[in-house]
């Protein structure tokens, strides 16, 4: 129950799109310019805000008893969780030693800081109270796609990011 208390007052650690926000400055600075300060230094507030991120998928997983998927706010949350994991794991099993280094995590941190900035600012419409789960999520195989339809949207808005940026570099002479 402490937990719980702790968790709402602390806005489902929904501020934890400053750290992605800050992360991305840096990331920007290492990309374009390639400065390997910028770049690490953008690594390592990448990583603390993902830090922050799973521990409140955890802990929200923890107080419900249950994978946090059962409304839009868990979905949001858990889908650029879930997008950030792959980023930070195909950056370090393979692109930290290519010229695609920084771009998946520098696509990661815009859309879970634009997930978390929804989370945060819109409460109305993503309501972040901890509920039952509703019972047309008790079929294991609708769960499953439930999740798999939240990641891959995720995957998604982070490709779209990342097309983006590379779209922007053609357009502007690299």
């Amino acid at each position: 129950l402490a937990g719980q208390i702790w968790y709402f007052e602390a806005d489902q650690l929904s501020r934890g799109w400053l750290l992605y926000m800050f992360s991305i400055i840096f990331l920007l600075l290492g990309v374009v310019y390639r400065w390997k300060w910028a770049m690490w230094t953008g690594f390592a507030i990448f990583f603390a805000a993902f830090g922050v991120q799973t521990f409140a998928v955890g802990l929200r997983w923890w107080i419900s008893g249950r994978w946090p998927n059962s409304n839009m706010f868990e979905a949001v949350t858990t889908a650029s969780w879930f997008g950030v994991l792959c980023a930070a794991f195909l950056e370090v099993a393979w692109l930290r030693k290519t010229a695609f280094r920084g771009l998946l995590p520098l696509g990661a941190a815009v859309t879970a800081m634009v997930a978390l900035m929804t989370a945060n600012f819109l409460p109305v419409y993503l309501n972040p109270n901890i509920s039952n789960m509703m019972p047309v999520l008790h079929d294991v195989w609708l769960y499953i796609h439930t999740s798999v339809v939240v990641v891959g949207g995720g995957l998604v808005v982070m490709g779209a990011v990342t097309a983006t940026l590379y779209v922007a570099y053609r357009l502007f002479g690299g």
